[in-house]
């Protein structure tokens, strides 16, 4: 009998190592999802925000250079010259965040030609306006700071659709991997 009692000591025993190796083991592979999923959506939210201070940026420049059209004073130019050293930072560190992805790197690729060319425009509507408000005022009533505007806006939200779908495919990849 205490043969017996000793077994069943040694089976319960044994059962709950059992148990609590395979909790412990759902526990990690819980905890590693749950990583995976935080590290994609801490990403996406990265590459969503240095988007969006990029267009801040860039708006920005735009309406300190209106100023500086309109009332011909260097205090509107500040940030115009802000956003000229903020934004090369910013794309920088969108191309690091992007890397691992060739197709978000070609969007931002593209989003960082529209911004240098903006930029330039921008520069060039500066010295315009240093000559005479006339030859500043005929440049920007062309409408083509507008349209580069407009196509800055679409090539940001190029870049932000693009992460949001890649971070879905992640997320639908890991819920395919799962069931």
């Amino acid at each position: 009998m205490v043969q017996r009692f000793q077994k069943s000591i040694a089976l319960g025993a044994g059962l709950i190592v059992v148990v609590l190796l395979g909790s412990a083991t759902l526990d990690l592979w819980s905890t590693w999802r749950i990583n995976q999923e935080t590290s994609s959506v801490v990403h996406a939210q990265k590459v969503l925000t240095l988007t969006s201070d990029i267009e801040w940026s860039l708006t920005d420049a735009e309406a300190g250079v209106r100023g500086f059209i309109l009332f011909g004073e260097d205090k509107y130019l500040s940030p115009f010259q802000e956003a000229t050293g903020r934004l090369d930072d910013l794309f920088a560190s969108l191309h690091q965040e992007t890397a691992d992805s060739p197709e978000q790197n070609a969007h931002v690729h593209r989003l960082e030609e529209a911004a240098a060319l903006h930029m330039r425009q921008l520069q060039q509507a500066i010295a315009l306006r240093r000559k005479s408000f006339e030859e500043a005022k005929a440049f920007t009533a062309s409408g083509e700071d507008l349209r580069q505007t407009h196509e800055l806006r679409k090539l940001v939200e190029n870049v932000e659709a693009v992460e949001r779908m890649l971070l879905a495919t992640q997320k639908m990849d890991r819920d395919e991997h799962d069931h």
